[in-house]
């Protein structure tokens, strides 16, 4: 027998508990409003079982979502869609994006780009989701009080796009490895964080998509720098 509604809260643990729980659940699910069902099912399991469930769905989409982003870069056949950019805007509209994140987090987001820099030749959106890894990167790994700058300068034939971090470093050992999928230094930088250990790995093969090279310096407790080139239109 199925619990009314309104004694829901109280027979909700035992419905999960028993060995039919799994289709009662359901048809019980079917009759209460949905955030009245959130509400029994923390009452059941407890709010941080549902809190830790909810994150780790949340970390399997984004794992899944950046595996088939990867699996489609990777694609023989894939080409992008390059043409003439003024990364400037770019650099800004991106760095916009990060700075109530960057406030709440009470670092500092600065963008330095030279003026008059001419136009590149690129795909906008892989250099757009390029520079969002590599600023999520450096804001998860700065802390408090830390610095973070964004800057564009001209660079031979080119525009070099930096970003660089006072936050914790990588140890010279693990640089070479970096921007292998799903490693993850066992370091004070990447302990606690919750990426999917493919964000590096995708700014890498968009910038050879480009014809060119990540580049990265870093120091342990000193800060972290990531650059690449790109070609003028």
């Amino acid at each position: 027998r199925l619990p009314r509604t309104g004694r829901a809260d109280r027979d909700f643990p035992q419905l999960i508990a028993s060995p039919d729980g799994g289709v009662a659940v359901v048809e019980v699910a079917a009759r209460i409003p949905g955030g009245q069902m959130a509400d029994l099912v923390r009452h059941a399991v407890g709010v941080d079982l549902v809190e830790i469930a909810l994150r780790q769905a949340q970390h399997l989409q984004t794992l899944i979502s950046e595996l088939f982003e990867l699996a489609r870069l990777d694609f023989e056949g894939y080409r992008i869609d390059a043409e003439p950019v003024q990364l400037g805007e770019l650099a800004r509209d991106v760095a916009q994006e990060f700075g109530l994140a960057a406030r709440n987090r009470q670092v500092a987001l600065d963008l330095d780009v030279e003026p008059e820099l001419g136009l590149v030749c690129a795909d906008i959106g892989l250099i757009e989701r390029t520079l969002t890894n590599l600023l999520e990167n450096a804001l998860v790994h700065t802390p408090a009080g830390g610095r973070i700058v964004l800057s564009l300068r001209a660079q031979g034939e080119g525009v070099r796009l930096r970003v660089s971090d006072n936050g914790s470093g990588i140890a010279a050992a693990d640089l070479p490895r970096i921007f292998q999928r799903f490693y993850r230094a066992d370091t004070a930088r990447t302990r606690d964080a919750k990426g999917s250990g493919l964000g590096l790995a995708i700014v890498k093969r968009i910038v050879e998509l480009h014809g060119s090279e990540i580049r990265v310096d870093s120091i342990v407790d000193r800060g972290t720098t990531f650059w690449f080139d790109l070609p003028l239109a």
